[in-house]
């Protein structure tokens, strides 16, 4: 079985709720988005009756994909620059996947050129299922950086792989991309159940064309915009405002792009909250004044509606309000959205105001209990075994100053005796 996509299909940022991750390159370019890498062939194919067994993988059928996979994407083998590797660690598959490697995109190459192949299950373990989608990130954040890292904990290469005749190389430190000429190009392995083989050919974005004009054009626009920002509560907004004004200002990671594309980004690739904010400027500085409170520019009186609305919660047409935005503007890194942490354990309780209970069995409890419970739960139900009474004895002890008997401890059955035994407790420590 064959199969593969002829059409290029990108990696792009994600932009909203209704946007998809994989999109057509002309869309991509059409829409302005920022292209992380083009995919620009694959294959799949199944060693079938060229393999002993269902579950024997098969030099052939590996080699036959490969072809495929490059003959679908238009592209040399040779001009590889890496491979992620499928690597499950198998002692029989592992020297077929790179001997089939070392054989098609070995082909041509030149001798100071080899193929640098590596594998993410270095950093983090199989991941079983995902391990494909894994290889495939790293080698989308690869082109993306220019940069190959090291593949980690390599200390005694398979000697079943003909490393002296095969041109492969393992990178033991990280390392650029290089300037071929070209945009770069690299390449995924996965393999499956039934000894399903699969070949992904990415290769590097190419950068937005756009004239010199252009960028200055936009660059020293004295239009004024509005940045919108949106939270889900009141504390996360605040600290996103504060991540765009570091953002922003001199130094900043957003002070290299232009205000047009800044706010055209936080626009139409952010999906918006409830909890809004709006601030309008023509300048990285005047932003940066409107979100930290400090005096800046007044905005034209259209463009103050426009925040207003956007505050009372009402779905603007950013496009149709800034005409700017359909000429040229393009997605831009922005800020993360702040994480906002919140502390959920099996058996914890809390009172008024969200804070944990402070008495001595709730903590207890929130240490040793391994699933929810009440009053009437066993200790044995809820994770509380012989280990973790011997545990708990040392621990009571070391909190409170007081020999603890281990076999009256071991005398509770409940959790409301443990409640009750430990008030007896706490009043005899005072």
């Amino acid at each position: 079985m064959r199969s593969g996509s002829r059409r290029p299909w990108t990696t792009p940022a994600a932009r909203c709720a209704s946007c998809s991750l994989l999109k057509p390159l002309a869309d991509a370019v059409a829409d302005g988005d920022r292209i992380r890498a083009v995919i620009q062939g694959s294959a799949v194919g199944n060693d079938g009756g060229t393999s002993d067994s269902v579950l024997s993988p098969s030099l052939t059928g590996q080699l036959d994909v490969l072809r495929w996979a490059y003959e679908d994407a238009g592209i040399d083998p040779a001009d590889v620059d890496y491979v992620e590797a499928h690597g499950s660690g198998s002692p029989v598959f592992d020297p077929l996947e790179l001997t089939a490697l070392g054989k098609v995109l070995g082909e041509g190459r030149p001798a100071e050129r080899p193929l640098f192949v590596g594998s993410v299950k270095s950093n983090i373990g199989h991941a079983e299922a995902a391990g494909g989608l894994a290889g495939l990130i790293k080698a989308v954040l690869c082109l993306e950086h220019g940069e190959i890292p090291a593949s980690l904990h390599v200390e005694t290469p398979n000697p079943a792989v003909a490393w002296d005749e095969l041109p492969l190389e393992i990178p033991r430190s990280s390392r650029p991309l290089g300037d071929h000429g070209r945009p770069a190009v690299m390449g995924i392995s996965g393999q499956g159940s039934s000894a399903l083989n699969a070949h992904v050919v990415l290769r590097q974005a190419e950068p937005a064309k756009e004239t010199f004009k252009e960028r200055l054009k936009a660059v020293l626009s004295i239009t004024t915009y509005v940045l919108p920002l949106s939270a889900r509560t009141p504390a996360a907004l605040d600290a996103l405002a504060r991540s765009y004004a570091e953002y922003l200002d001199t130094g900043g990671a957003g002070a290299g792009y232009p205000v047009r594309d800044i706010c055209f980004s936080a626009a139409l690739r952010r999906r918006h909250h409830e909890h809004r904010m709006a601030v309008s400027g023509a300048t990285h500085a005047e932003l940066v004044a409107a979100l930290t409170g400090t005096p800046g520019a007044h905005a034209a009186q259209a463009t103050r509606e426009v925040a207003d609305r956007y505050r009372a919660g009402e779905d603007v047409d950013w496009e149709k309000e800034f005409k700017e935005f359909k000429k040229g503007a393009r997605f831009v890194p922005l800020p993360h959205y702040p994480w906002q942490t919140k502390r959920y354990w099996a058996g914890e309780s809390t009172r008024g105001g969200g804070d944990l209970e402070s008495d001595l069995s709730s903590w207890l409890l929130r240490e040793h209990a391994r699933t929810g419970f009440d009053d009437g739960s066993t200790l044995t139900e809820i994770g509380i075994d012989s280990l973790a009474r011997l545990r708990i004895v040392v621990e009571l002890t070391r909190r409170s100053g007081q020999e603890v008997d281990p076999e009256e401890f071991g005398r509770l059955r409940t959790v409301g005796e443990l409640r009750e035994w430990t008030r007896e407790l706490e009043a005899a420590a005072r």
